[in-house]
């Protein structure tokens, strides 16, 4: 086993009040075991939520331009941990070490893109039937978000949940799978490091 891991709340690690475990096995070789997690149950979730409650007035009044600071220092621990990361999808998930790759790759774009929106975030306001109304769009973050991610690509679809939520000012409490809690684990720490850069 590599190591035991806590749940992160609000960048710290924090052990779970059930004090149950699940272990992360690579599934070519069941007898490697990553690495053993604890059970999150409802009061480690509230804990959760409160903390990214707390943390939401902050954050929303960051500017988004510095919000995608946050992003773009992201993808520069992304790039320079590839390897790390892409070794650490296949022993976890089972992906050959190329798709593993390209996985990590995948997620390097998204950041760039969601990174590249701050100064791009928009809508639309679409005027009223009544020409004496006075309308208009106000865009404001929506508080705490729940993201919850599959084993299957849990680098990407994770940056692809947390990274447009988080540009939008809003919090996340994340839920990885536990097939990819390693990965997950790993790209959490990523988080905390980029905002703290």
């Amino acid at each position: 086993m590599d190591y035991k891991i806590n749940n992160i709340i609000n960048g710290n690690e924090v052990t779970s009040s059930s004090k149950e475990t699940f272990k992360s096995v690579n599934p070519a070789n069941t007898e490697d075991t990553l690495s053993e997690f604890p059970l999150a149950d409802k009061n480690d979730v509230q804990k959760a939520i409160k903390a990214a409650h707390e943390a939401f007035p902050d954050w929303a009044g960051t500017s988004a331009i510095k919000r995608a600071d946050v992003l773009y220092n992201l993808i520069y621990l992304v790039q320079k941990n590839k390897d790390a990361l892409a070794r650490l999808i296949t022993r976890e998930i089972g992906k050959t070490f190329l798709a593993a790759q390209k996985e990590v790759d995948a997620a390097v774009q998204a950041l760039k893109h969601f990174s590249g929106a701050a100064n791009r975030i928009s809508g639309e306001t679409i005027p009223a039937n009544n020409p004496e109304a006075f309308t208009y769009t106000l865009k404001e973050p929506l508080g705490v978000v729940g993201a919850i991610a599959p084993f299957n690509f849990p680098l990407g679809i994770a940056v692809y949940k947390i990274a447009p939520a988080m540009l939008a000012g809003n919090t996340v409490v994340f839920k990885p799978a536990p097939d990819a809690s390693c990965i997950s684990y790993e790209l959490m720490k990523l988080f905390s490091r980029s905002r703290a850069s």
